[in-house]
């Protein structure tokens, strides 16, 4: 096959409980009941990084070091691939029906990754976002695999209509060797079953 392109998109959802003594160093202009959390946005690609800013509801409260915040997180990211197989296989041919199998690799090699504003929830009974500040993820490619080792396998039928055209059938799979975040705690299952259908011309009478 020749090269390709492969996109993708996740959206990932998930609860980090964080104790109060963990908030980040007060920021420049931050006022005592105003507090920042730091967590993580795990990812097909990487981590990123992302300061959760909120405020107190009533500024006068205490809050205990001990005390769990709890923090969830809905985001979606997507992928950008290049797609670089190399394949051998085989056909068998009866009149005017073929069949055919082929395995091969496929290196997919990372182009770009964009990741929304995530949708946040803070559960405590004393604490609220702040709206005049919004919570962007700063995205960090340090965990990021830049190229992905795939096995490629496929099999399928094809039917002469006549000298010149052809229509196949073909299910496939591909299985990945390595993984595409190296977290090993954030592991993102990316195998891929697909079908296509092919109409086919030939250009060998010309």
């Amino acid at each position: 096959g020749g090269i390709g392109i492969k996109h993708f998109e996740f959206i990932n959802e998930f609860t980090q409980s964080l104790a109060f003594r963990n908030r980040e160093q007060p920021s420049p202009g931050n006022q005592p009941f105003q507090h920042d959390f730091r967590c993580k946005l795990p990812g097909p690609t990487g981590t990123s990084d992302i300061i959760i800013n909120s405020e107190q509801l009533d500024s006068r409260a205490s809050i205990s070091d001990a005390e769990q915040i709890k923090i969830t997180i809905k985001n979606q990211s997507r992928l950008n691939y290049v797609t670089l197989p190399l394949s051998m296989g085989f056909q068998v041919n009866k009149r005017r029906w073929s069949v055919f199998a082929k395995t091969g690799f496929q290196a997919d090699i990372f182009l770009s990754r964009t990741v929304d504003e995530p949708q946040i929830t803070l559960s405590h009974p004393q604490l609220q976002l702040r709206q005049d500040r919004p919570n962007k993820p700063k995205v960090n490619f340090k965990n990021s695999n830049p190229v992905v080792l795939n096995a490629s396998l496929s099999a399928g039928i094809k039917y002469q209509m006549g000298s010149l055209w052809s229509v196949s059938l073909s299910p496939g799979l591909i299985l990945p060797f390595s993984q595409r975040e190296f977290n090993r705690d954030i592991q993102v299952d990316s195998k891929i079953y697909s079908l296509q259908v092919g109409l086919h011309y030939s250009l060998s009478s010309l």
